[in-house]
């Protein structure tokens, strides 16, 4: 008969046993948390800082603020009357709470999102429920917006087209990510994630800076909203690639050893290179009024973790993680309450009265150091603002 027994080393070992350990723990930690009993613990968690001397867990989720009072609330949001604002990925979550909130307040929005059904469901739910909270009569702004951040293609077709609609844009938010992908690359032949989060938001806002510069010189005052995450602290040990064939590869190596931790930065690489994507525009823009900054929005109930579902395979192991989220979610932000920061950034009187530029934030609307080990690197945000101008232009 055949010899069944596991032996030390061995997946259903070793590292069968020391995983499924770690799933007790984390959900017996997960329920004691759910339950209260260690509720008090996460803002004392929060203030201490990683290895690279980084606070990344402050307003993880609403308990690691604790009792700390928000610094911002939907109700200080100024009148937006006659401003024009574009959001990408705001058919759901913090996209389009962005794009209601700024809609609600009398701005002429742009609801960007990756085909034309998502985007008239998502301007009909918007309509709706701006007219059950503010009641009927009043006048909305809300336009669709087909554009797909993981094309170039689709976003110089929008941009050539928006650029003929209107004659400025006063808010700009750099929304649209996911967190992985089933592709192997995008259209363009760029890692995928990357190709979504970054390269697409980068050539968007390249397409209408002068837009947006004539704007601020009307105006005194236009901002740039990118949505990074935490997850930018934890990127590879360069920061980001600078070579296609460099970025194709972590994609590879990541989609054939996806439980291997040290592949696993794909999405926080995209993140980092939202910040240093920011960071070099905030520099471009130093001497005008263009406000560009950057923001973690917490760990937020949003459709990404669903998509992430589908995106990879469903063992044993997958579905205890997704089971565990899950449980979990009930503890994060809600995509309103996530979309606030970025709200914060794109509205607030405060960025402009404190002249808040090249700024990173965490919820709720709190100031944060991003990256200490790459984020103030000038010589990479350049590098990388020119390699994605290289992958822009089919080369790279």
């Amino acid at each position: 008969m055949k010899n069944t027994i596991s032996r030390p080393g061995t997946f259903t070992g070793f590292f069968g046993r020391s995983a499924v350990v770690f799933v007790v723990i984390f959900a017996t930690v997960v329920a004691l948390f759910h339950k209260g009993f260690l509720s008090g613990l996460w803002p004392i968690r929060a203030r201490f800082a990683d290895a690279n001397g980084n606070l990344n867990y402050i307003g993880f989720t609403p308990a690691f603020n604790g009792a700390t009072p928000w610094r911002y609330t939907y109700d200080q949001l100024p009148s937006l009357d006659g401003k024009v604002a574009l959001i990408t990925g705001a058919n759901s979550g913090l996209g389009f709470w962005t794009a209601l909130h700024l809609a609600r307040k009398g701005a002429k929005v742009y609801v960007g999102c990756r085909n034309e059904g998502k985007c008239a469901k998502a301007v009909e739910d918007m309509k709706s429920e701006i007219e059950r909270r503010e009641g009927a009569g009043g006048t909305t702004e809300l336009h669709e917006a087909i554009l797909d951040t993981s094309s170039i293609a689709s976003v110089k077709a929008f941009c050539a087209k928006f650029l003929k609609e209107t004659t400025r844009l006063d808010i700009l938010v750099l929304n649209a990510g996911i967190g992985t992908s089933t592709a192997t690359r995008s259209v363009d032949g760029i890692e995928p994630v990357f190709a979504t989060n970054h390269v697409g938001h980068q050539l968007l806002y390249m397409m209408l800076e002068d837009l947006i510069v004539r704007t601020s010189e009307e105006t005194r005052d236009a901002r740039v909203v990118v949505v990074s995450s935490n997850a930018h602290y934890d990127s590879f040990d360069d920061g980001v690639a600078l070579t296609r064939e460099e970025l194709n590869n972590r994609w590879d190596l990541h989609k054939k050893n996806e439980f291997d931790l040290k592949h696993a930065k794909i999405y926080p690489q995209s993140k980092l290179a939202n910040i240093l994507f920011a960071q070099e525009a905030a520099l471009r823009n130093r001497d005008n009024h263009v406000f560009v900054n950057s923001l973690h929005p917490g760990a937020v109930s949003t459709e990404i973790f669903e998509k992430m579902k589908k995106s990879v395979e469903l063992t044993t192991v997958t579905k205890i993680m997704f089971n565990i989220i899950d449980y979990f979610k009930e503890s994060m932000w809600t995509p309103e309450e996530g979309a606030l920061t970025q709200v914060f950034l794109a509205c607030a009187d405060e960025v402009l009265s404190r002249d808040i530029r090249c700024r990173y934030f965490h919820p709720q609307a709190v100031e944060m150091q991003p990256c200490s080990r790459f984020a103030w690197r000038v010589d990479l945000q350049k590098k990388l603002w020119e390699f994605t101008e290289e992958l822009i232009e089919g080369r790279g």
